[in-house]
């Protein structure tokens, strides 16, 4: 590739009688292509930072993408104003076919960008619109009406194992100050060490305990894991479905909170998730 771009700046003036530069458009073919062997290869580098793989991919899909969405437009639009204009302008020793080959290729690689930049934005508004109801049932959650909830966590499946935990919800996680018994029992169970950063849990440590499956970690390693990622690092389980069913079982709620004898009714959700999905960009 860097061959053809050194080859079209050397002969750029077998291409001056062209009514449009239609060798800066191969110019910037090669080099943009280049770029993206060089930009995938920095991005799949092992111990990327978060933070800078965050502006890469920004960048990806709101800088990179749009550039090769323009330049097939320009590269077609040249070669037709060629075509109408100065047909056989390209000399036979420069392959004139090559320009509609490598149109092609920028053609198919834009739209491959493109639909990934629309999948992405799509699992944002999804996850965004699941983690604005998970904050709205706060509430509900508190008086032990658990329906709701239930009836969010069937219809977004998907999104519950995808989506990071709430601020609140990680709160409600258990973090204690552990005596010397159960750092011993801990070691018996060869689960001493936060599996994390493996660091031996000593006596006094803060260790935060997932609901069920029980797994412990310090809390600073494990937090910023679940804000960005649901599942037990150790064996996968949903720490959020774990930790409403063992909230559910404290409590006692079995289907809608009772008030002054009656049975309230519970918040549905399902007309206002329906009408989400049927939305053209969130359609299934």
């Amino acid at each position: 590739m860097s061959y053809l771009l050194w080859n079209d700046i050397a002969f750029w003036d077998s291409y001056k009688f062209c009514y449009a530069p239609i060798q800066l458009f191969l110019a910037m073919t090669y080099g943009t292509f280049i770029f993206i062997t060089i930009f995938f290869a920095f991005l799949g580098a092992p111990d990327l930072p978060f933070g800078v793989a965050k502006c890469l991919m920004f960048f990806l899909y709101w800088i990179l993408n749009p550039f090769l969405i323009y330049l097939p437009i320009q590269g077609f639009t040249w070669q037709i104003e060629n075509m109408v204009e100065t047909p056989d302008c390209v000399p036979a020793d420069r392959l004139p076919y090559m320009t509609w080959a490598w149109l092609v290729c920028i053609s198919l690689l834009a739209a491959l960008t493109t639909w990934a930049t629309v999948l992405k934005i799509r699992n944002w508004i999804r996850i965004r619109l699941f983690r604005r109801r998970m904050h709205r049932f706060r509430h509900l959650i508190d008086q032990g009406d658990f329906e709701a909830l239930n009836e969010l966590l069937r219809i977004e499946p998907g999104m519950n194992n995808k989506t990071g935990l709430l601020p609140s919800e990680i709160e409600r996680i258990p973090v204690q100050n552990h005596s010397q018994s159960f750092v011993e029992r801990l070691k018996l169970s060869h689960l001493d060490a936060c599996p994390i950063c493996f660091e031996d849990f000593m006596t006094g440590d803060q260790v935060m305990t997932l609901p069920k499956c029980n797994h412990s970690f310090h809390p600073a390693c494990v937090t910023g894991w679940l804000a960005k990622n649901p599942l037990c690092p150790m064996c996968r389980a949903n720490v959020r479905t774990n930790l409403y069913q063992n909230l559910q079982s404290q409590i006692g709620a079995q289907g809608n909170y009772l008030e002054n004898g009656n049975r309230r009714p519970s918040i549905t959700i399902q007309e206002e998730v329906q009408e989400d999905l049927e939305s053209p960009l969130l359609s299934r």
